[in-house]
């Protein structure tokens, strides 16, 4: 046998033959959008179930568009921009049906339809049989967390997106060239959407230097040129973030510290304090270990399960591409308990929910790398706990340290009394019932007049104002003047009662905190809404300045 020399370099890997059906990808896609399209129709207009953090993001894209100082950096410095990039142009059809707040939804119906056609590209490259990738592609889609993230609007699955599109492109490494460009592609994507990105961009410079070890000659030279292809478009995407910060705020970190940031989130462990669940795991190794096992086995047990199987699989056969891939895998969970550890992550359900998709790229890893009659045992052992994890991922969404949303999806299908107690706590419901009756009655009153109000609470009220460009909110460039001297530039003054539940950081109340209650001698209570779930106050501006 041709044995290998130094000066020759590695042996060449041997090259996956997916066997993918022509029309395959489409099929996927078709049905998954239509049924992430009926399931994010049904939960916004008949449950009214959905999330505060996805409607605030299309609140970004439409200040975008529709607001009076229309720019685009009105989409905001805090979270990365692509989700609300992304909905401009939905938003041109959806305002025009009078459902702006449905854009959100539609983007992620796709996305999750998307992401489906990706895993089944990783699974065929694994070698997988069409039935078992049809098996865990529906069971993928079926998974309640993955189904809800789906169709509510969030960013964490259009983010799966970009992190299947690197595992995608690491599996076709180095066969083909194209292959540097799709990881880094998806890495450079992936963190203009969610932050966990950063993950992964670690993740896989440890991957692809341990994905063709043993070292062969000028192997230094082969990493450094395969780690700038690949680390080159998420360097630029951070890079790019870290100006347009600077740029726009004066701050490039603005995004990390400022008065909307996460650093000052009031629902992590840092700020809520010994009242949050996480407080004992911050600054703990032990007890964060804990809570990312109980979180993650809540999710997946599969991919608890799947991790070490496969772990002992490519030490035992030197399979270090495999090897590779479970570093690529464990790479956003681990980053999700620093989190844990350091304070900064909420209580949330859906941040874990990653070990869905991961624990079906295991099943198909071991599925193609394994052999013998242990390969099936293990494959349907594995399938066998993909299906049990669908309950039990359910009956966890009842946790009440998880978000509202999630709670009343669970208690919708598995308890309606208690659904209706919840719907009274959540925010989002309460913002999608008083938008429409505060933007209409709101307007009655101003007609064509001006009127300032903060977009921390008033994001749903905005995108349902007959006439939003003449609202004065935060993201206009000249608000911090105008909020300096309203009476110079407002007619109207909407705000909300600083002791309103969930109301956030709210800079109008910041500025004038005696404003609510007491108003002030240049704004004069117009109107006390005490219908609406949230107590709303319209004060008139009757003097020529506020100073």
């Amino acid at each position: 046998m041709r044995r290998t020399t130094l000066n020759e370099g590695p042996p060449p890997a041997p090259i996956a033959k997916p066997t993918l059906g022509r029309y395959e990808g489409w099929i996927i896609f078709a049905l998954a959008c239509t049924l992430n399209l009926i399931t994010a129709w049904w939960l916004a207009y008949v449950w009214s179930v959905g999330n505060s953090d996805a409607l605030s993001r299309t609140a970004n894209a439409f200040y975008v568009l529709f607001s009076r100082d229309p720019h685009l950096a009105a989409i905001g410095f805090v979270w990365p921009p692509l989700p609300s990039l992304m909905q401009l142009p939905i938003l041109l059809f959806t305002r025009w049906l009078g459902q702006p707040q449905f854009s959100g939804p539609i983007l992620s119906s796709v996305s999750g339809a998307v992401a489906l056609v990706i895993l089944n590209l990783i699974l065929a490259q694994l070698n997988v049989s069409r039935a078992l990738r049809w098996g865990l592609l529906v069971l993928t889609q079926l998974h309640p967390s993955f189904w809800y993230l789906a169709a509510s609007g969030l960013a964490e699955i259009i983010l799966l997106c970009c992190l299947l599109l690197t595992i995608w492109g690491y599996l076709l490494m180095p066969e083909r060239v194209r292959s540097w460009a799709i990881a880094g592609l998806g890495l450079a994507l992936g963190f203009f959407v969610r932050y966990e990105a950063l993950a992964m961009i670690a993740g896989i410079v440890l991957a692809i230097a341990i994905q063709r070890w043993p070292p062969w000659r000028n192997w230094e030279t082969a990493l450094e040129g395969r780690l700038l292809f690949v680390l080159s478009p998420p360097a630029y995407a951070i890079g790019l973030w870290l100006y347009f910060n600077w740029m726009f705020t004066s701050d490039p970190l603005f995004f990390q510290r400022s008065a909307y940031s996460l650093a000052v989130a009031p629902d992590v462990a840092r700020n809520v304090g010994l009242a949050h669940p996480l407080f004992a795991a911050m600054g703990n190794w032990i007890k964060t270990g804990e809570y990312a096992l109980t979180r993650l086995a809540q999710q997946n047990l599969a991919f608890l399960v799947a991790m070490p199987v496969i772990l002992g699989l490519a030490l035992r056969r030197s399979k270090m591409p495999l090897l590779g891939l479970l570093v690529l895998l464990a790479s956003v969970p681990l980053f999700t308990a620093y989190q844990v550890y350091s304070g900064t992550l909420a209580t949330w359900m859906r941040y874990w929910f990653y070990a869905t998709p991961f624990a079906a790229i295991l099943i198909g890893a071991w599925h193609g790398a394994s052999t013998g009659t242990r390969r099936w045992v293990v494959t349907l052992g594995l399938f066998g706990l993909f299906v049990a994890s669908t309950p039990v991922t359910l009956l966890a969404m009842r946790d009440p340290y998880a978000s509202l949303d999630e709670q009343r999806l669970s208690a919708y299908l598995t308890d309606s009394a208690q659904q209706i107690k919840l719907r009274e706590q959540d925010g989002y419901w309460k913002d999608i019932q008083d938008a429409h009756k505060l933007a209409r009655r709101v307007y009655e009153r101003a007609g064509e007049r001006r009127v300032m109000v903060d977009t921390a609470r008033g994001y749903a009220m905005i995108m349902q104002y007959p006439q939003p460009e003449r609202l004065v909110i935060t993201t206009d460039r000249d608000f911090v003047t105008i909020l300096e001297n309203p009476p110079a530039f407002v007619d109207y003054v909407l705000v909300l009662a600083p002791e309103t539940s969930g109301a956030g950081f709210n800079v109008i109340a910041a500025r004038y905190p005696h404003l609510f209650e007491n108003g002030t001698p240049w704004a004069k209570l117009e109107e006390d809404f005490t219908d609406t779930y949230r107590h709303w106050r319209l004060f008139r501006v009757t003097r020529l300045s506020s100073q």
